[in-house]
């Protein structure tokens, strides 16, 4: 298509000066051949032919009038033939004088010559041309008329030129008996002949020099009057060859203007081309594609920055694969991490959401979800932390939000009622912990971690209770041995005493008081005793006590924990 373009532009480009000079020749051929043809060929081919008419009845007139002259000027016993020898003397004496008379006419003979003829013979001549060895003719003043309506000659105008090789007097005297006025020729010499005849008989033949090939001129002006004339009716004709000739030049300069516009075209859609179809081979992943360089210096740096282009999009294509499949191996590797985090963050106990910046859930764990929804009825992702958290938490939740601002994280132990099925449900001790989400000072969201304190917080009681007992046991029992081991010492001595007195005969009521009084620290001691040992066993962990039980009901009571995080164990 481009190469259409801009064949199609060097037409009409080519075009605009070829149709102008296509008129403009046009134009001047017709005003040219206007001005060939301005003369009626007719009216100078009438005006030459009478020229050439009125000359040659100039010649022959002033031949015809010398011819008279001489006539008249010969005496009226003129030259006649000698029959006898009387008349052979008279004869000659008649030539004499004829002679002298023609010899009078010199001057106006112009060179030329004149014949007195008697009886078809010369008897008398004068100044007759020399002949050596040429040939005598004859030969029409005009050429024979080739169209008609054309002004004719004399009588016999359209006789050929006679040829004689015979008596020149005879010759001579044959052409002047024309009446077409024809030239005699000799040698290099033509001649208008003029003739008169004479009282006594006979005839005189005059000859007065033309120019010699004045017919031949004549005959050849009046053959290029012809050839005008036959190019005049043929006019039309020249006007059509020359715009025949004008056409196929503007052709073939059109012709060389679109071979020249297509060449350079190719030169430039060739390259353009070759590149269209290395981009496609590119597009279509044939990376090592390459454009062979054209000789176009401008297309051809295009071409070398292309291909230049190709090879670093073949290197970028080769470090992109390289990367891609390192990538690819970073993405497996981080997919499997994520599953395991995903794994962690399902399994930990604990309760963990990530909440964007208007406090909207964006994940939450199952622990978080059983923790704050034991029934599972509210949905967790983009709901408000508002409408999931207690009530009675909020305002604690609200504070550490805004001390994760300041500190980036806080943590706080919280009391919260949990309703469980509709009911007023029991309260549970959690540890919340809010960590700030922020990158490069841009605001994300929040991590919200809850822990569910209420069986550690037990536990702890239950170990203090256990601590006190185990010291208050210990404590009591301290003092409880010495008293013991006094009452009995007591209660050793008075028996003693009480022997000795009863062998003497001697009574004592405060033996026996005491005696009294040390079985009583006795026997209190032992119930401390008792006591203390019951005590004691408060801070003992309880004694396993085995029973009978089925061991699939246990399992399924653990493995109900796991709900739904046991999608990669199969169990058997």
């Amino acid at each position: 298509r481009l190469r259409t373009r801009m064949l199609w532009g060097a037409v009409i480009v080519s075009v605009i000066p070829l149709v102008f000079m296509f008129l403009f020749s046009y134009g001047l051929m017709n005003r040219a051949v206007d001005r060939w043809f301005s003369q009626d060929p007719d009216e100078m081919r009438t005006d030459a032919r009478q020229l050439a008419l009125e000359l040659d009845q100039y010649t022959s007139s002033n031949a015809r009038v010398e011819a008279e002259s001489i006539a008249a000027s010969l005496p009226a016993n003129g030259p006649a033939l000698a029959v006898s020898s009387n008349a052979v003397k008279s004869a000659a004496r008649a030539n004499q004088q004829t002679e002298a008379v023609l010899a009078q006419h010199e001057i106006t003979l112009q060179n030329g010559f004149a014949i007195v003829y008697s009886e078809g013979h010369s008897v008398a001549a004068y100044h007759i041309p020399p002949g050596n060895g040429a040939t005598a003719q004859v030969k029409a003043w005009l050429p024979p008329p080739s169209n008609p309506g054309e002004v004719a000659a004399p009588a016999n105008h359209a006789s050929e030129p006679h040829h004689s090789s015979g008596d020149i007097d005879a010759t001579i005297l044959a052409a002047a008996q024309r009446t077409d006025l024809p030239i005699f020729s000799l040698g290099d010499a033509d001649y208008a002949l003029g003739v008169a005849a004479l009282k006594q008989g006979g005839t005189v033949v005059v000859g007065l020099p033309v120019p010699y090939g004045m017919p031949a001129t004549v005959t050849r002006f009046q053959s290029a009057i012809d050839g005008y004339w036959n190019a005049y009716r043929q006019r039309r004709q020249v006007r059509s060859l020359y715009l025949s000739l004008l056409l196929m030049m503007t052709s073939l300069a059109l012709f060389a203007c679109c071979w020249l516009a297509l060449h350079l075209a190719k030169q430039v859609t060739k390259p353009v081309e070759s590149l269209a179809d290395a981009m496609q081979a590119i597009a279509g992943g044939n990376y090592s594609h390459r454009v062979a360089e054209s000789a176009t210096e401008e297309l051809g740096e295009l071409v070398r920055s292309f291909n230049t282009m190709a090879a670093d999009l073949e290197d970028s294509r080769r470090a992109v694969e390289t990367s891609t499949a390192q990538l690819s191996a970073v993405n497996a590797t981080v997919e499997a991490r994520r599953r395991e985090l995903e794994t962690m963050l399902e399994t930990i106990p604990n309760g963990v959401a990530t909440l964007d910046a208007n406090r909207c859930i964006v994940l939450a764990n199952r622990a978080i979800t059983e923790m704050l929804d034991p029934g599972g009825q509210t949905p967790f992702l983009s709901a408000s932390i508002e409408s999931i958290f207690p009530s009675d938490g909020l305002d604690q939740l609200d504070h550490l939000l805004r001390r994760s601002h300041r500190m980036g994280s806080a943590s706080s132990e919280m009391e919260l009622k949990i309703a469980r099925n509709g009911s007023a449900g029991a309260t549970m001790y959690v540890l919340a912990t809010v960590a700030l989400l922020e990158t490069e000072r841009i605001h994300h969201g929040y991590v919200l971690v809850l822990e569910n304190a209420t069986e550690l917080l037990r536990a702890q009681k239950q170990s203090a209770w256990k601590e006190v007992a185990r010291r208050v046991a210990h404590e009591i029992k301290n003092p409880l041995t010495p008293i013991a081991l006094s009452a009995e010492q007591i209660h050793r001595h008075i028996g003693r005493l009480g022997a000795t007195l009863e062998s003497a005969h001697i009574e004592s009521p405060s033996i026996a008081t005491i005696r009294k009084s040390s079985e009583v620290i006795t026997a209190s001691v032992d119930t401390m005793r008792a006591l203390v040992d019951q005590f004691s066993a408060l801070a003992e962990f309880p004694m396993a006590q085995p029973r009978p039980a089925d061991l699939n009901t246990i399992v399924e009571n653990s493995l109900a924990i796991f709900a739904g995080r046991l999608q990669s164990i199969r169990l058997v």
